[in-house]
């Protein structure tokens, strides 16, 4: 964890550097938004990793004991963006015997002391901490239709990385940073040593998670940002399972580059430009390219996303097999009513390859080479 920490400290001093070199990009007249929501951005990050870094030295003094656990046969759903993912993810979280991150761990709690203390504070707070939960639902309402975002709800641990920059996510603030660019070939592009020391650190946070919530528990993570992870994670957990949601590239492009524009709007950019819009392209490619790849060397189940949504009982049944995991009775029950509530479920999100001047033709033809993946349950 201390080589975690300097790269800390290196980062979100970098990552200051990154998001002065990115405000320009909403124009003159965008400008006031951009400076704004940046600075609250870095300060708000350099904030949540002190409380984040005082949590895990904390921890060394208080819950040593969670350096004992070892995290084996973790499953973690990747595969590409906008592919079920999400789903897939909330309807395992159902089954008691899997333990998955929610979103206010990952944002607020990836230290065992924060899980504690604010667990604490909510109770002493019990109506604030309602209202907060309200309030939190009401702003990502707009959202909901792209990616429900609830603060208890399961979410992409990905988050986790934040203090270490390593979360892809980043690269909507700052698209002209190679470093985010750079972590979507994360064993590929990435160095040898700082490869190790963010797994570690990640590996640290899973560790801890289970310290709270039962070390026998098998974790379940979720992330499409992994899916160029595949080598450094096999490597450093023991018994990796890896299931990789997928769709047809048409409808992946098209729902990515769409989720993508609220954020952009919210940050001045009225649409998305065609530099950024390609290598989007090009990242979703490079996703698709490694798991035909990886498919047999690295254990890896291929769902497709139709799957998912029309026949989810007969999948999860082939997930478990693959993973070696028996349903429980409880589990099934709620499978059953998830599996009815899904099929009613219509989605609110529209989009369109047009949208971004982009052909079926030009799509079909870029990925023809990685689409289809072979053997897809």
């Amino acid at each position: 964890m201390l080589a975690a920490f300097f790269l800390s400290i290196g980062e979100n001093v970098s990552l200051l550097w990154r998001l002065a070199g990115s405000l320009g990009r909403g124009g003159i007249l965008g400008l006031p938004r951009r400076l704004v929501i940046f600075s609250t951005v870095w300060l708000a990050t350099v904030f949540l990793c002190s409380l984040h870094w005082l949590g895990f030295l904390l921890d060394e003094i208080f819950f040593r004991a969670y350096r004992k656990i070892q995290v084996k046969n973790p499953t973690f759903i990747i595969g590409v963006p906008r592919s079920g993912t999400t789903w897939l993810q909330r309807v395992m979280a159902e089954d008691s015997g899997l333990t998955t991150l929610t979103l206010w761990e990952c944002l607020f709690a990836p230290s065992i002391t924060e899980r504690y203390a604010w667990r604490v504070l909510a109770k002493v707070f019990k109506p604030l901490s309602s209202v907060a939960l309200r309030a939190f639902g009401k702003a990502s309402a707009e959202m909901d239709k792209i990616h429900k975002i609830r603060l208890n709800d399961a979410e992409e641990d990905f988050l986790l990385l934040l203090p270490v920059q390593a979360c892809f996510l980043m690269v909507l603030l700052c698209p002209n940073s190679a470093h985010y660019w750079r972590l979507a070939k994360f064993d590929q592009e990435i160095s040898e040593f700082k490869r190790k020391v963010i797994i570690r650190y990640y590996y640290s946070c899973i560790q801890k998670h289970l310290f709270v919530h039962g070390k026998n528990k098998r974790l379940l993570s979720k992330n499409p940002s992994y899916t160029p992870f595949i080598r450094s994670l096999s490597e450093l957990f023991e018994g990796a399972r890896f299931i990789a949601c997928v769709r047809p590239p048409e409808k992946t492009v098209a729902s990515q580059l769409s989720s993508l524009m609220p954020v952009l709007k919210l940050l001045g950019e009225t649409q998305m430009d065609t530099q950024f819009r390609n290598a989007m392209i090009e990242l979703l490619h490079s996703y698709y390219d490694y798991l035909s790849r990886n498919q047999l060397a690295s254990r890896i189940l291929v769902v497709e996303m139709a799957a998912i949504t029309q026949h989810l009982s007969e999948t999860i049944e082939k997930i478990y097999a693959y993973l070696d995991l028996d349903i429980s009775d409880d589990f099934r029950e709620r499978l059953s009513k998830l599996e009815t509530n899904g099929k009613k479920y219509k989605s609110g999100h529209r989009y369109e390859l047009e949208t971004f001047e982009l052909a079926h033709t030009y799509i079909a033809e870029k990925f023809a080479n990685v689409w289809p993946l072979p053997d897809a349950a």
